[in-house]
């Protein structure tokens, strides 16, 4: 069953499934309006974080990489950050991060980090 089901401005109807080990994927079905499939895809991906541009509504964003894991408000720069764990390699794991105007709700950035509780920091011996 999908963790949720989204209708898309064109009419598509989109299901989303995040699963795995601190979210790090989330499959996307998007059925046409006659009911069929139009696609399947795993949405945390390197191509699909390239779609992510600046002046993107956060339902754009939505509908290509799926719910966040985590939301952060930042009140004095006016900004809301959008968490997405993801593997990058095997023993890489990382966090796409989409900054998102507060006020319009469109992108301002995005960056990429380490995630630190997945790949802990050790001090060399």
């Amino acid at each position: 069953k999908p963790r949720n089901v989204v209708k898309a401005p064109e009419g598509d109807t989109v299901w989303r499934y995040p699963s795995g080990p601190v979210g790090q994927t989330t499959y996307i079905v998007r059925f046409g309006p006659d009911q069929r499939v139009r696609s399947v895809y795993q949405a945390l991906t390197f191509a699909q974080f390239a779609k992510i541009q600046p002046g993107l509504s956060q339902d754009e964003v939505r509908l290509l990489l799926g719910p966040p894991a985590e939301t952060t408000f930042f009140g004095r720069m006016n900004e809301e950050v959008w968490s997405y764990h993801y593997q990058a390699a095997a023993a890489d794991n990382r966090i796409f991060n989409v900054r998102l105007d507060a006020k319009t709700g469109t992108v301002r950035g995005t960056s990429d980090q380490t995630d630190l509780l997945l790949n802990p920091i050790t001090p060399d011996r």
